[in-house]
Parts: C-alpha cells; structure tokens; sequence
C-alpha cells in the first residue's frame, strides 16, 4: 500500500463493542487528525440515534421473501432481553472455530454475523464519505491464530472489503490490537500529550501494552524509543498466547451471583425463560461495571480515592413480577470475580512457568506471565518492564488498575479513552501504510505438530518475525504400508505436550495420489505471511518439485494418520489410526439440564394439535430452538444418556421422540453410540411384527431412530438395518428408503451389498437410495475394500440406468454415475476394474444425453460428475474442488432443484 488517499478509516471489530474512525490530512498542520465515527443506528428505546461506540450484537430477522435482514447495534442488544435465540453476541469469541448459529432456520457462521457488523459499519461510512470504503484496517487480537485470521478476512470479503491485491495476494488489512494501541499512544506522545515524567522514551524503554477487552485479553511487549530524527520508533518483544478472559467472564459471575439472589423466590422454570432472566441480569451486571468505573473516577477527581464505591442493582420483573434489589459494594464486588484475578502470582511465577510447571490459564494474569516467558526466551536474558500502557474499555475498573500496580509495583498509564483509542490507532497505521511503512510482525506464540504420546514438536517458535518459512522437517517415515491420507494435528503454544494452554487451532491433511509404504520419506515446511496465515507443504523423498499445499480440514476424515516421534530422535514415524476420534469431555460451561424435555414435549403437543399453518411454524420455531441449545451444549454425554432413558419411558408421544431422536443423532457424532440406545432400537424394531397397523408418527419415529443410528457410522449396527427389512410389509417406502442409506454409511459386507442391489429395480421407492448405498459400499477408497471381482456385476445395470432416457427417477442417472465412480475408481492400482472394462465404461459415461434434466444447474451438476468418474476411471487424481465434490456426494444425496 503505497498510494496517496484523502482519508484513511480502521474498524475495532470487538467482541462487545464495535467503532469505525477515520483520520484525514489537517490542511493547516499538514499531520493527519483522527477520530471516530457516529455511527446511525436503531435505539433500543426506539427511534435512530448516532453514537460511535456500537455494541457487537446482532438480530436476526427474515423479511417475507425468507431473506436475512440483520439488525446491528442498541436494538439488537436490547432484544437479547426478549427474543435471545434470535440474538447473536460475542461472536468474535467463536471465530476460527467449526461453530453455527442455527436462527430462524439458517445456519450461519461466526463471519457471517461478523460480516454483518463490518456491513453495517460500512454503509454508516458511504453516507459519510459519499462512496463505500474498501480500502481499510481491521483490528484482531494479537493472540487471533491462523484459523480465527482466516475467518475475519472471510468477514471482511463478505462485507465487500477488498482483501486481496490484483495478483492474488493477501492484503495488509489485520492489525493487531495491542499495537493499535501502541500507535494511537505513539501519536499521542509526539503531540505532547503525555508529559516525558510518565515515559521518557530518548532511551529505550520496555512497555508493555495490557489490552483488556470484552472477550478477549491481549498482553504484548515492546522496545520503544526516539530516533535520531525524534521520530518513536518500537520493535516487538512477545504477544501472549490466546485467552478467552474479559469483560464477558466478569459479567457471567456477576450475573450468576444476582440470579443466586433471586433464584428461590423464582423456582423452578424453562431454561427459555432461564434464559430470559439471565439476558436481563447480563445488562444490570453490565451497567455495574460502568457504574463502578465513573464512581471511580468522579472520587479521583474529587481527591476522593478512599471513599468506598456502591452499586445500586435494581429492577422490577426480572421473571413474574419478581424483582432484585441488590447494593454490592466495590469489595464484594471483587469478591464474586475472585477467581478472574489471579491472586496467587507474582512476578516471580515466571520462572515457574519457563521451568514447565502447569498453572490455571483463564485469569488475567497469567498472560503477562507468558509474555514476560516469551521475551526472557527471546532476550537471552530477563527482561525488566519500565511501562505498562492500559487499553479496552475493562482497564477502567479500579479492581483491574490496582491488580496490575500490585503486581508490577509501577502504576499504569492509561489511555484517555480506551474504548477508542484501537480504532484510533489503526487509522495512523493505515496512513503510515500508504505512505510506505512496512509492517513488522511477530509470531504471537509457538506452532507445533502433535507426536506420538502427547507430545509436541515446535515447527515455529514464539517471537520469529513474519513473514516466516521455516526449515524443512525431514525425519519423518511411513510406519504402515498401504496407506495414502496423512493427518497432521497442529498446536499452538510454548508447552512440549498437548496440555493447557496449549490448545489445537487446526487438523490439515492431505491425500496422496499414491499408495505410501514404510520406505517411503515425507518432508514438511511451514510458511506464516504477515497476517499471521498459516499455510503447509509436503512432498515425498525428497522430490521438492512435486510438493503439495495442505487443505484445512476442519471435519473428520477417514483413515487418519497422526506423526509417531519414536524414541530415537531422527527415526520418527508416522503412525496408523482406523478412526479419527474427537476428544470430547463434558464440561458445565453451557450445561444443559432434563428440564429442556418439559419444555420441548410442550411444544411438540401443541405443535400436533393445531392445524393453522403459522401456529405449526411458530411452534416449530420454538422445537428447533431447544434442539439447538442440545445440540451446542457442553454436557453431550450426559444429554445422551437423558435422551435416551427419555426414548425408554414409554411414552406414546412419538413426534416427540422423533425430535428427541433427531437430537441424539447429532450427539452421536461426538459421544459415540450407547448399548442402551442400540437396545432400544432393536426392540423397537422386532416388535413390529406383532403390531398389524402401524401409526404413522410411530413410523416416522422409527425412522428418525434409524438415522440416529446410522450416523455413528459405527459397522455393528449393520445386521439391525438388515432385520429392519424383513418386516417391509408392516413399513412404509420412506422407512426402506432410510434403511438404504443407513446401510451405505455403515455397511462393509458383500451380503449386504447383494441385497441392496436387489432394491434396485424394486417396486419399493428406495431405487435412488439403493444407487447411492451401492457406491458408498463398494467405494474403492473404504478401508476395508471388498472385492471388485465380486460386486462387478452391478456395472452394467448402472451403465444401463445412466442411459435410460425413460428413466422415472431424476435422480437416477446422477446416483448411478456417482455408484459407477466410486466401485470402479482406478487410481488405488489393484482390486480394480481392467482397463478393457475401464475403456467401455467410459466411452458409455461420454455418451450420456441430458435427457431428463431441464434446468442448467442440474446440467451443470450432471457434467461434473461425469468428469470426475471418467477421472477416477482412468486412475487419474482429481482437482481439489473435484475431490471436494465427491466428497460432498458421499455425505448426502442432492441434486439441485
């Protein structure tokens, strides 16, 4: 970035609050001026108003065309008291992470409501500017690792942000927080601002900037000092590692304490209208705080320091007319967040922390000890703090500035305004930007890959300078032969292991389009830009040339392979798992109690007794709503076991239980399947026969119990799914049809495969499933493959099926083409069709004719399907898009309508 501009604009996308400023060249000082921005907004009291801090809460409405109108700012905040499911807050804290909102029947990511944010700010900005800006500066952590970066640039390209250059190259468009800070404090120190008996900076000086926000907390260090020129110049120290500490878990304990004042008078409830109250707690707790800090400060500039500070917590109808009426004092106050303090380090907790020793992470502490680890690391030696530069909006309470003069015996600076002065300070780093400043960043913590026994070994260390490339990682061999997909398990932090804090920010894998055997050598290099985004290349024996780009793979994937570091330290290995397993433990953080089923029953009965098609909506609305609390819980263990003691209790109500099952399904994925469910199951199944009509809520419930099953994935469910077809008669087509693809998840047998083929030209409905199952089945790439000498047979059915231009099915054709790919794929080399029958089917796939598909996005569909089966048909590797696609076909059937 080097060309001139009449403004220059940064974004502070908070996890509470977000603000825009913008700078512009002063025509009588020639230096720029900065501010930010008022941005227009709905007022929770009703009405439009500006203001230029915006809470980061975003409402979710669909308008009548079933499209998402996002609501941003006072009002979204304020409707989190009334309708919370459709509010989404605190987004920025699941950035990086595969989590969804699921709102009015959408799913949508943590950058999609991001995006939302940077959308609103935006068109506040072309009502200012007269045109939308794209060019600008958003401020992230400077913890934020590879993955939660990726996502704000995914935001930041949503909401039209221009994020790459004309050559494809990734923009400078992230700037961390802390050096935000430390800009806005620079240019505050060269206007005579802060008198030099605060900092004098003609020597080097370490600072150290503490940025405590509203869901995150960043600690970095610093040299800063006056060059020849007079001009501040600083260099970097150490960030530290990424924590979840900030206002929200203040607030959260604080909520917490109020709703234990008022929780026996209000009794036992939902947790909807739990919920509820909490919301309405959240902002008392919320408005503490502010309280607090002004009392703070009215006494500071009254020479009233010691006059003790009250809160005033009142409020009628938190729940059915029941009111809280609290006074907390300033001490109690501290009391209740006690355990966000870290209390129990000092200074000299750091050498504790370089000798290994394991300390509670999530206070606001023990990042300062990490850092100060880092530079010591960095230095060669200790490094002593001169200053300690305060920002975000909570280094305003008095608890936190006391905590901190306490602990490093130096009072700290604040800045005038700390809610803005990050959006401030990226407006003069995006000025210096165009005017040829280049950036110099470090890496924030230690990036390693997972070996075997928990350990880690680092690939980049804390503190190296970004760009980096790091050395090329050799010593890697094949532990198994017959293996061609690798999984790398990636860690950041500075521990040798996979313990706290060091945490897992990504799984890349990648499939080689060959078979690798113990001979076989694997290299691996990292390279991180300036961003701070990470990419991974790997190639075989050291052939350099043919070296392949890592995906992210944010899913589960078959045959996982994870790095083995045996006991010698040059023959380390890689090591063969049949499954890749997420390691899941129960937690309470967004615990879910058996009081849910009550209110999920509830609305399920309604839901059935109604016949007015908007009331059914609404209802549902609600049943999805709870589903979705199950499904996001912490406690997915427990919610199972409850699920299905729930499905045991005899009750009749089976649209009910088809929701519960629903649920389960999901919880599946991560628990595991339980005997007792499996159990159930089967006697559900066996006691069809003796029941000569069944109802139809029961068939739908014993559907929904199949697909529950079936995605365990788990082969030992197989022989259920077949005994579930014997009993065709008492079952309807829909129930045959899950049965099919239920089969094609789990099953590994020829006798299986046999008799899915059979439901092939059957009258029973289930030809498309059965199509899909019979591929899935008989893909060349399962780990246990069967045999292409016995399931070859079903070639020419397929064959004949993707030519049939009378075909009843639209699906037809585009199932058994995807069953031809996937049973006759060459690219393994053995247990493979010949190449004579490769030849024939192949000339057969390109003479298909698009009989049956009338709209082009089927057409399109259909085409690339036949590319990818005539690919893997002539052995060939697919594109990574193509392999991608086939992958997505192997999860569901689709075609687009």
């Amino acid at each position: 970035m080097n060309n001139k501009k009449n403004y220059y604009c940064a974004i502070d996308l908070g996890t509470t609050n977000t603000t825009l400023a913008y700078g512009t060249i002063n025509p009588h000082t020639g230096k720029l001026d900065a501010k930010c921005m008022k941005l227009k907004m709905k007022l929770a009291e009703g009405g439009v108003g500006k203001k230029n801090i915006v809470p980061s809460c975003v409402l979710i409405d669909l308008n009548k065309n079933g499209e998402i109108v996002p609501t941003v700012g006072s009002y979204a905040k304020h409707m989190n008291t009334i309708t919370p499911q459709n509010v989404v807050v605190s987004t920025k804290s699941e950035m990086g992470k595969n989590y969804t909102y699921e709102i009015e029947g959408k799913t949508l990511s943590p950058s999609d409501i991001s995006s939302y944010i940077l959308d609103f700010v935006l068109k506040n900005a072309t009502e200012y500017f007269k045109e939308r800006p794209d060019d600008l500066v958003i401020t992230v952590p400077a913890s934020f690792d590879s993955e939660m970066r990726t996502d704000t640039i995914n935001a930041a390209k949503k909401a039209g942000i221009k994020v790459t250059e004309d050559d494809g190259t990734y923009r400078n468009i992230l700037l961390d927080e802390p050096r935000a800070a430390l800009h806005n404090f620079i240019n505050s120190l060269d206007k005579g601002e802060y008198p030099d008996v605060v900092i004098d900076i003609e020597k080097p000086k370490n600072v150290l900037v503490y940025d405590l926000g509203g869901g995150t907390l960043d600690v970095s260090l610093h040299k800063v000092w006056r060059d020849e020129h007079g001009n501040v110049e600083f260099e970097d120290y150490a960030i530290s590692l990424h924590t979840l500490v900030g206002g929200d878990n203040f607030d959260k304990l604080f909520t917490d304490y109020l709703y234990s004042k008022i929780e026996n008078k209000i009794g036992d409830i939902s947790e909807a209208e739990k919920q509820r109250c909490m919301s309405k707690l959240r902002v008392l707790a919320e408005e503490a705080k502010k309280s607090m800090t002004e009392q703070f400060f009215d006494n500071q500039m009254m020479g009233m320091e010691d006059e003790e500070i009250e809160m005033e917590i009142t409020q009628a109808n938190i729940h059915d007319n029941i009111a809280i009426d609290e006074l907390v004092t300033e001490y109690e106050y501290e009391e209740i967040v006690e355990s966000l303090m870290g209390n129990e380090f000092t200074l000299e907790s750091v050498k504790k922390l370089e000798d290994g020793e394991i300390m509670e992470s999530l206070n606001i502490i023990y990042p300062i000890l990490d850092v100060l680890a880092k530079a010591n690391e960095k230095a060669g030696e200790k490094v002593e703090v001169d200053a300690v530069l305060l920002n975000g909006g909570m280094t305003k309470l008095p608890l936190i500035q006391r905590r901190l003069e306490d602990f490093f015996g130096i009072k700290p600076i604040s800045h005038q305004d700390p809610d803005l002065s990050v959006a401030l300070g990226g407006v003069y780093y995006h000025y210096n930007l165009h005017n040829g400043l280049k950036s110099k960043n470090i890496l924030n913590d230690s990036i390693g890959i997972e070996t075997y026994g928990g350990r880690v070994e680092h690939l980049a260390k804390a503190g190296v300078t970004l760009p980096y490339k790091s050395k090329v990682f050799d010593k890697f061999s094949i532990e198994t032969d017959g293996v061609n997909r690798v999984d790398f398990p990636f860690y950041l932090g500075s521990r040798k292991d996979t313990l706290s804090p060091n945490r897992k920010i990504a799984d890349r894998s990648i499939k080689f389009d060959k078979v690798l055997n113990t001979s076989d050598k694997v290299s691996l290099q990292i390279e991180i830009n300036s961003a701070g985004i990470m990419t991974t290349r790997i190639w075989l024996n050291g052939d350099e040339k043919n070296r392949r780009i890592m995906e992210v793979d944010s899913n589960f994937i078959e045959e996982p392979y994870k790095i083995e570091a045996g006991q010698s330290s040059v023959n380390n290995s890689l090591g063969k798992a049949r499954k890749k397993v997420q390691v899941y433990v129960d937690t309470d953080e967004k615990k879910v109690g058996k009081n849910v089923f009550k209110d999920l029953e509830k609305f399920c009965k309604q839901h059935e007794k109604t016949n007015n098609v908007g009331t059914k909506k609404h209802f549902m609305d609600q049943i999805k709503h709870i589903e979705t609390q199950i499904k996001s819980c912490t406690n997915k263990h427990e919610m199972s076991e409850l699920i299905t003691n729930e499905l045991v209790s005899g009750s009749v109500d089976y649209f009910y239980k088809e929701r519960l099952c629903i649920v389960l399904g999901e919880l599946i994925k991560v628990t595991g399947l339980k005997s007792k469910f499996t159990k159930h199951v089967e006697s559900e199944i066996n006691n069809l026969q003796y029941i000569s009509n069944v109802d139809s809520n029961r068939k739908k419930y014993l559907r929904s119990m199949i697909e529950a099953l079936a995605k365990s994935n788990d082969p030992s469910v197989e022989d259920i799914f077949v005994k579930a077809l014997e009993l065709k008669p008492n079952i309807n087509s829909g129930f045959v049809n899950a049965i099919m693809i239920s089969l094609g998840k789990v099953s590994e047998s020829l006798d299986t495969f046999n008799l899915v083929d059979k439901y092939v030209n059957d009258n029973s409905g289930a030809k498309l499933e059965a199509l899909w199952a019979l591929g899935k089945i008989g893909s060349r790439e399962k780990e246990n493959v069967l045999s292409i000498k016995e399931i070859d047979y079903v070639i020419d059915t397929f064959t004949d099926i993707i030519n049939d231009k009378e075909q009843k099915y639209v699906l037809a054709p585009y199932n058994a083409l995807y069953a031809l790919a996937e049973i006759c794929d060459r690219r393994k080399g053995y247990d493979c069709i010949g190449e004579t029958k490769a030849n024939k089917v192949i000339r057969e796939i390109k003479g298909v004719k698009l009989y049956n598909y009338k709209k082009a996005v089927q057409k399109k569909q259909f085409e690339q399907l036949k590319e990818i089966a005539i690919s893997v048909i002539q052995g060939q590797a697919l594109t990574q898009e193509q392999e991608k696609c086939l992958l997505g076909i192997r999860s569901k059937l689709s075609l687009s309508a």
